[in-house]
């Protein structure tokens, strides 16, 4: 958002029509590469590239994706950021007008008679919302955007060593919704989880050619209480990502691991990371985990936490030669935290 808010007030001129695609782009390329500086400048080992957003990190994801829903009849020449505005704020009726590449939605049909936005809902426990996923028996997968791709050469290309967030498959689809009459007749979207991993395997193997040195995948529904096929299907489908992926820390938040802390600590994965902010009793009293990161500042945490004063030690969820030890990190991604937890000292005015 940056320390003004100046990803806001891009946004606003863009939507008012004073700002064209480029100049937005360009706004958030700048704040990528300042964020990404004070990263470096703060003594992290690695800038995160992933977390950046020009609206939501869900709908990032359904480009990323290449899940767009059929009702906003996408013809797939529409500019990338038109239709993920489109899915965002709609698409009003318009009978005057003919749609075009240029205009902010995607319809291309004269007499539109519009389509609204994707459902918005709260995220987990917090006061972040996101944009719901519309999962039918007609969806299909593919790998549909570069921007994420262009984002890691960008920090790439600075000098930065990159570690990539990614909402994990698992999480993406029980955060989506099914088709309401198709939900009726027995469909649901757990059955698609068979031809999203091919794609997630293709995400990850592209990563690795490009230098990418961990990646984060973030799980958060492991901290719920989850049906079995969904627990199940944890183990087999990351055995799976393992074959393609660079080193992966699974990252949960926002709740203890609770039932499901055994099937995290025994998944193939590299590092994981947890919530000691609302799972204290999952660490001992230096704040370990089965020497992984430990999230010390969190979404409800309003104000400053100082992390050398914080629990946990290490400096990385692993080290070369398969020997683990902790780190410490936040309780949840940023673009989730307060701004106010991120000043570094004193009580701050920024709202979250």
């Amino acid at each position: 958002m940056g320390a003004h808010r100046e990803l806001k007030f891009a946004l606003e001129q863009h939507w008012r029509g004073s700002l064209d695609a480029a100049g937005l782009e360009a706004a958030g390329a700048e704040l990528r590469a300042r964020h990404w500086a004070v990263q470096r400048e703060a003594g992290l080992d690695f800038v995160t590239v992933g977390d950046f957003a020009f609206y939501d990190h869900v709908a990032s994801h359904i480009q990323l994706l290449g899940c767009e829903p059929a009702r906003f009849g996408f013809s797939g020449e529409e500019p990338a950021l038109s239709r993920y505005f489109a899915m965002a704020r709609g698409v009003q009726a318009d009978v005057e007008h003919i749609h075009g590449p240029t205009c902010n939605h995607g319809s291309t049909s004269e007499g539109s008679e519009g389509e609204p936005a994707l459902e918005m809902t709260k995220w987990f426990d917090t006061n972040y919302h996101y944009l719901v996923p519309e999962f039918s028996s007609a969806t299909r997968f593919k790998l549909s955007s570069q921007r994420l791709f262009d984002e890691v050469n960008e920090a790439l290309q600075a000098g930065h060593p990159v570690k990539v967030v990614l909402l994990g498959p698992l999480s993406f689809l029980w955060l989506g919704k099914e088709n309401a009459q198709e939900k009726a007749a027995g469909f649901e979207r757990f059955s698609l989880l068979e031809q999203l991993l091919p794609v997630y395997e293709e995400i990850l193997a592209r990563l690795k050619e490009q230098g990418v040195q961990w990646v984060q995948i973030d799980e958060p529904i492991l901290g719920l209480d989850l049906p079995d096929h969904w627990r199940y299907a944890f183990e087999p489908a990351y055995s799976r990502l393992a074959r393609s992926a660079p080193p992966v820390l699974l990252a949960t938040y926002f709740s203890p691991l609770q039932e499901n802390l055994r099937l995290a600590c025994q998944l193939p994965v590299a590092g994981l990371h947890v919530d000691a902010v609302r799972a204290p009793r999952r660490t001992d009293r230096r704040g370990r985990l089965a020497a992984q990161p430990q999230g010390a500042v969190g979404r409800h945490r309003r104000w400053p936490q100082h992390l050398a004063h914080r629990p946990g030690c290490g400096t990385g969820p692993a080290a070369p030669g398969g020997r683990q030890t902790p780190g410490r990190a936040l309780a949840c991604a940023l673009l989730l935290a307060a701004a106010c937890a991120l000043q570094p000292a004193g009580r701050s005015d920024a709202g979250p």
